[in-house]
């Protein structure tokens, strides 16, 4: 395995820390007999060929080895390296969440950089510091890296039927990234939905067809996901097949697919292992409706408005950032965000200027005041970060005593 390894010039591709000659190590270190090893292996190709998100001139040249080293039934913890595969492809996956990636949309910065000729002559060219600190360079070698990815995605498919659950598992959700075969791919998918009986499989199988029927404009399989949505199919099963039919019907979502989205955001299964285990957003299953909420742009109906406010009323630090954004953006689309004011009696010079709590509706007071009795406040008095992001976005203080002080002055 990996004969042809060392034939590359490493030393004159380029990854987050300069020469790429450490690469070959690490890429044998993922086959390792010794667990510690392994993990470093990952984490150091974490580091260099995806630092933060970056791709680089090493990160498409690595793949086809990475393949190699998932083929072989022997390498542990193949799961992990089909998520390293994934990451190179796409970037961070959740942030396609929820309709998928468009790689027709994903890579403009290349423009910069002239015709398809001349990027041959960018590759070629010896590494310069503009590698890092040049967006079109940068957006070459993440499209390198997806399409060097795409090119072996027979080796997922392969892979979704493995004995390993967790490799199964994360060969299907692979699957959804790639919307240029998602025709071969859905044939598989569905296959894999119909007859797995493992619900957190079929879960996923069912979320990645609608990703995938979503990019083939394809609704033959809406009146299986309808079926899908009785009661007696598993929790994780019945909030899947809503996901995809959201998907794939947009505004044409039938009431009952609705119900099973909105309940969801509700019930404790949604945080805990069962929902987390089929969620496929970093911050779990409320996050990710929350994205089909958004992405549907769903008026604020009384269901609507009443299971995001009664979930932000529950919700622990991280699922919050997408319930308040999502709530808020639902009763506040106007898109007004704070102002800054001038006030010599500050020494700053200048205030901020929120909304004006006398202008707001029912339903405007009755989102904030969920927030103002979120959790998230409890062991933090101030939102930092993206959560005062999302209140200064549209307009509101960042504290929850400012909050309802805002409220008490209408």
């Amino acid at each position: 395995m990996l004969e042809d390894l060392d034939r590359v010039d490493w030393a004159r591709l380029t990854h987050a820390y300069g020469p790429a000659g450490d690469l070959p190590a690490k890429i044998r270190g993922l086959a390792s007999p010794d667990p510690k090893a392994r993990e470093s292996s990952r984490n150091g190709l974490f580091a260099t060929i995806f630092h933060q998100g970056t791709r680089y001139r090493a990160s498409a040249p690595a793949v086809p080895f990475l393949f190699e080293v998932l083929e072989a039934p022997e390498t542990p913890e193949r799961d992990q390296l089909i998520d390293l595969l994934v990451h190179l492809a796409v970037g961070y996956p959740e942030g396609h969440l929820p309709a998928g990636f468009d790689p027709s949309r994903a890579f403009p910065e290349i423009d910069e950089l002239g015709a398809e000729d001349d990027l041959d002559a960018v590759r070629s060219a010896e590494p310069s510091e503009e590698d890092e600190y040049e967006a079109g360079r940068g957006a070459l070698w993440a499209r390198d890296a997806y399409r060097a990815v795409l090119a072996r995605l027979d080796v997922f498919r392969r892979v979704a039927d493995d004995d390993d659950e967790k490799v199964r598992k994360a060969a299907v959700r692979a699957l959804a990234w790639f919307p240029e075969a998602a025709a071969e791919s859905a044939a598989l998918v569905r296959r894999i939905a119909r007859d797995r009986p493992e619900p957190g499989e079929t879960a996923d199988a069912v979320s990645c067809l609608g990703i995938l029927d979503r990019s083939l404009s394809d609704r033959s399989d809406v009146p299986w996901l309808q079926d899908r949505l009785a009661p007696e199919t598993p929790f994780v099963v019945r909030v899947a097949a809503a996901h995809s039919l959201a998907l794939i019907l947009g505004k044409a979502l039938p009431p009952e697919a609705l119900d099973v989205l909105l309940d969801a955001i509700t019930d404790p299964r949604g945080g805990e292992a069962e929902g987390r285990d089929a969620a496929w957003h970093m911050a779990g299953l409320v996050a990710q409706i929350c994205g089909v909420i958004d992405l549907l742009d769903l008026e604020p109906t009384e269901p609507v408005v009443a299971a995001l406010c009664k979930a932000t009323e529950a919700a622990t630090m991280w699922p919050s950032m997408s319930l308040w954004d999502t709530l808020l953006n639902r009763v506040f689309p106007d898109g007004q965000m704070v102002r800054f004011v001038p006030d010599p009696s500050v020494a700053a010079g200048q205030r901020p200027a929120f909304r004006d709590p006398r202008e707001f509706t029912a339903v405007q007071r009755r989102a904030v005041e969920a927030v103002i009795r979120s959790p998230y406040w409890t062991p933090t008095p101030n939102g930092f970060g993206a959560l005062e992001e999302i209140l200064w976005g549209h307009a509101l203080p960042n504290s929850r005593e400012k909050l309802q002080a805002l409220l008490d002055e209408a």
